[in-house]
C-alpha cells in the first residue's frame, strides 16, 4: 500500500509518500507531482532534486513553497 500525508511547516506543504512494501510505482499528489518511486531505500537523508527528499526505510518527502 502506498501510504501519503502532509504537514505544513514553516509556510511550506511538507508531503510523506510512504512504500513500507518497496514496491515499483508512480505517485501522483494533488500538487502535480508525479514521482517514481521505485526502490527508495537511502541511508540518512540524500537531497535527490529541488524537492525531493528520499530517507531510510522507505519513503521520500515532497517540499512545496
Amino acid at each position: 500500500d502506498i501510504i501519503a500525508f502532509s504537514r505544513t511547516y514553516e509556510g511550506k506543504n511538507i508531503w510523506f509518500i510512504g512504500n513500507p512494501k518497496n514496491e515499483p510505482h508512480t505517485v501522483n499528489i494533488s500538487i502535480g507531482i508525479s514521482m517514481n518511486a521505485e526502490k527508495v531505500v537511502v541511508s540518512g537523508v540524500e537531497q535527490k532534486s529541488e524537492n525531493l527528499f528520499e530517507f531510510e526505510p522507505y519513503g521520500f518527502i515532497i517540499i512545496r513553497d
